[in-house]
């Protein structure tokens, strides 16, 4: 199954709780990796350059409620590949 979205569009996606909906959007932003398929942008695997043009806003914030900012901040950064220098710790 192919989901299309041509230039200009805008796109949302429906269903029912559990139908795949944020794990799919988890997927299109590299967040989580596909168990088959592949994400593509403009008829290539989508890379994280590509990405970077891509927007996902979650219901959920996904903050931890007893974790400084600062430290969330660096714990999402180490978790999407950067280092321990990078991410400023």
């Amino acid at each position: 199954m192919a989901l299309r979205v041509e230039p200009g569009e805008i796109v949302g996606l429906v269903g029912r709780n559990g139908a795949g909906k944020t794990t799919t959007l988890r997927a299109i932003m590299g967040i989580l990796r596909p168990l088959r398929g592949e994400i593509r942008w403009d008829g290539r695997p989508a890379t994280a350059a590509d990405r970077s043009h891509f927007g996902y806003m979650p219901e959920e914030r996904g903050l931890y409620p007893r974790m400084r900012l600062f430290d969330q901040l660096q714990y999402f950064a180490r978790l999407h590949g950067l280092s321990a220098v990078e991410a400023g710790q």
